[in-house]
């Protein structure tokens, strides 16, 4: 009796520890099905992160390239304006301008050398005191 009730003591106990290491074992597959999931998961996200460097890499391209358009045809339209001949009215204000400047110019240069020379004799007289 007794070696019958230790006999079935053992399988009992050897039937408690498969039943452990079954759990055990589905323990560690789902974790290693997490893991496996977890990976594609991380690989996928790589994929999307890298997808939408590009995307922005190609719209900054597309950008400038709308930019440096944009600009190009503003600078050829500003220098068209020096390309257009310029009718007899256009030339003869642009000529009466002109000669208003250097009127303009020729004016504050005489009074700056008067004052210049106004500076110079009292420079002068006080050296000779």
């Amino acid at each position: 009796m007794l070696f019958s009730e230790n006999r079935s003591l053992r399988l009992e106990i050897t039937r408690m520890k498969e039943a452990q290491l079954k759990r055990e074992q589905d323990h560690l597959d789902h974790i290693d099905w997490t893991n496996a999931e977890c990976a594609a998961k991380e690989k996928e996200a790589q994929a999307k992160a890298t997808k939408a460097e590009q995307e922005l890499a190609e719209m900054k391209q597309e950008f400038n390239s709308k930019v440096r358009v944009e600009v190009q045809s503003a600078i050829e339209e500003k220098m068209s304006v020096f390309e257009t001949p310029l009718d007899d009215d256009d030339k003869e204000e642009a000529q009466e301008r002109l000669r208003s400047m250097v009127e303009t110019h020729k004016k504050e240069m005489l009074e700056m050398n008067e004052l210049h020379t106004s500076e110079l004799k009292v420079k002068d007289k006080k050296r000779h005191q």
